[in-house]
Parts: C-alpha cells; sequence; structure tokens
C-alpha cells in the first residue's frame, strides 16, 4: 500500500520534484499544508495510475498544474486555496473520469472550461 499513497505536509519552502519512474504506481496523493509551493514539475504528468489528488493551502501555486489535465485515472481532485488561478486550461475538459472536483476558496477562478 505504500507504494500506492504518498501523503506529505510542510510549511516550509518546498521544490516538489517527482520521478516519472519512481511513483507511476502511485494512487492516492495528498499535499497538506502547500503554501510554498509555486509551480508543479511536467514529470508529474507521469503517474498514470493516480486517482486522488488532493491539494490543500495551494495558496502560491502560479496557475492550474496543466500536467494534471493528463492523468486519465484521477477520479478525485480536490485542491484549495488557489488564490492566484483566475482561469483552468481548456485541456481540463478531457478529465472524462474526474468524479469529484473541489475547488475551495478560488476567488479569482471567474469559469470552468467547457
Amino acid at each position: 500500500i505504500f507504494k500506492e499513497l504518498l501523503w506529505l505536509q510542510s510549511t516550509s519552502p518546498v521544490k516538489v520534484r517527482f520521478s516519472p519512474f519512481g511513483l507511476r504506481n502511485l494512487r492516492v496523493l495528498r499535499l497538506d499544508d502547500c503554501s510554498q509551493v509555486t509551480e508543479w514539475p511536467i514529470s508529474f504528468g507521469h503517474m498514470r495510475a493516480l486517482q486522488h489528488l488532493h491539494m490543500g493551502m495551494c495558496d502560491q501555486l502560479e496557475g492550474f498544474p496543466q500536467c494534471v489535465c493528463g492523468l486519465a485515472a484521477l477520479q478525485y481532485l480536490h485542491m484549495d486555496s488557489l488564490k492566484r488561478v483566475s482561469v483552468l486550461p481548456a485541456e481540463f475538459g478531457q478529465m472524462t473520469g474526474l468524479r469529484y472536483l473541489g475547488l475551495a476558496l478560488c476567488a479569482q477562478l471567474k469559469a470552468l472550461p467547457e
């Protein structure tokens, strides 16, 4: 189960780096107190088995991580406090397996793509 679940919590400045090979079987990724994360690496999109993504307090994230849109297995997406995100990428509509979307406290977000 530890190869399928990763839960990180950090209030310190952190640069998130994921190896596309080391976490390709990851099913659940939970990041709490992500207030210092400003961007996501492209390799994040290589976690093809990811079904559940929860990112809490992501208030410094510059734009919605476009690489998330290519995660076909993703069913649950919860990202709160996206204070710097005003639009979601057009590719967001490709997330056809998504069953739950939580975007709490996203004050700048104007609309969802079609």
